[in-house]
């Protein structure tokens, strides 16, 4: 159901990609049937080695990504990077890029729609409770840079008027 998927970004983002076949008898107008999607991101800050993220389509485990697939690259002059262990934002969209398969444009029907029945979020109780837990004090940050996030037309820090953080984030705080 996933494949690995060659796209490893570009020159200013790395990433780290598969692609799942989505069975098109869910689709609205078919069965009438919603899927089963969701995932799972760990982290543990005493061992940071053993983050991962796991991916389920249809119900099924689909693809996991752990810590060690995110390695140092030279080339780049990159170090290893982590699973984060920072709050996150989740975005649920109708996302359509052709760079991952061709979009039949002209056999689409529009407007189109994206049916979502509901939305779980689960967070673990020995983990980070909520989005500004006290050792990441997330809206603090937020609020004093506030420039750079609130207009989007601002895509570097210089731009928005700061300087880039040299240190952890953590530590700007």
């Amino acid at each position: 159901m996933t494949k690995w998927n060659s796209y490893k970004g570009g020159p200013y983002q790395e990433a780290v990609s598969s692609l799942t076949y989505i069975d098109n008898s869910l689709y609205q107008g078919t069965s009438g049937q919603f899927g089963v999607y969701a995932f799972e991101s760990w982290a543990d800050p005493n061992n940071r080695g053993s983050g991962k993220i796991t991916w389920v389509s249809e119900g099924t485990k689909s693809w996991v990504m752990e810590a060690a697939s995110v390695g140092p690259d030279s080339d780049m002059q990159i170090g290893q990077r982590l699973i984060t262990e920072e709050p996150m934002a989740m975005v649920v969209n109708f996302g359509m890029s052709s760079n991952f398969a061709p979009v039949d444009w002209a056999h689409l029907t529009w407007p189109a729609e994206m049916m979502i029945d509901y939305v779980r979020v689960y967070q673990r109780p020995e983990g980070r409770m909520g989005c500004d837990p006290a050792d990441r004090p997330t809206a603090n940050y937020i609020a004093s840079h506030a420039n750079a996030y609130n207009n989007p037309n601002l895509t570097t820090w210089a731009d928005a008027g700061y300087n880039f953080p040299k240190n952890s984030l953590k530590d700007q705080c």
